[in-house]
């Protein structure tokens, strides 16, 4: 997955450590001659297909790409997308920054041949468990205490899975608009046996 999505400025080795801990998360720290990328057992049996594990794979490999990762201004086909949502005028520097790793992951699966719908299906997965969560309850009453109505949150570092998936959604159908990316969208590549061995031996 890590070599079907490489641009030719990331970084050539990384070093991928599975954590058998039940928290759904990834993780990157980003290094210029070997990023580390941690993947957590909780995310490897949220997730449902290897569609949606590159995609979150991929939105960690941009955050760790230098040239992405020092970036003070949106490439033009990102701000394209991004200038049509006014929610994306009130985030922060790192919430827009979230939103730059999303679609550039999106373009990592596009160029490695993987459904990018499925990106917006992990969106969704992880704004059912955001609202089931104690964390996401807390933030809910906060908002509702504060009077805060817009989705892109101001008492996080990621913005919210909504506008996310609808800024993924623009993104996706932008890029179909100017790339025949019908081959990709008709399904989605089933976990492979590595990828399922993983999971039974890493199962929180």
């Amino acid at each position: 997955i890590l070599n079907k999505g490489k641009f030719n400025t990331d970084s050539k080795n990384y070093e991928v450590i599975i954590n058998p801990s039940p928290t759904i998360n990834m993780a990157i720290y980003p290094d210029p001659k070997k990023p580390t990328l941690v993947i957590y057992a909780g995310l490897l049996a949220a997730l449902k297909n290897e569609d949606q594990l590159a995609s979150v794979i991929y939105h960690e490999m941009t955050h760790a790409n230098p040239n992405i990762y020092k970036s003070t201004k949106d490439s033009a086909d990102v701000e394209k997308v991004l200038n049509e949502l006014p929610e994306y005028d009130g985030l922060s520097t790192s919430q827009r920054e979230e939103l730059r790793a999303d679609l550039g992951g999106i373009k990592r699966m596009i160029k490695a041949g993987y459904n990018p719908w499925e990106a917006h299906n992990v969106e969704k997965i992880f704004a059912q468990m955001s609202k089931l969560s104690p964390e996401g309850k807390l933030v809910k009453l906060i908002k509702n205490e504060l009077g805060i109505k817009k989705r892109g949150s101001y008492l996080s570092t990621h913005p919210v899975a909504e506008l996310r998936m609808s800024i993924a959604k623009a993104y996706i159908l932008n890029v179909s608009r100017n790339q025949d990316i019908s081959h990709l969208t008709q399904g989605t590549t089933k976990f492979s046996r590595n990828i399922n061995t993983l999971r039974g031996q890493y199962k929180p």
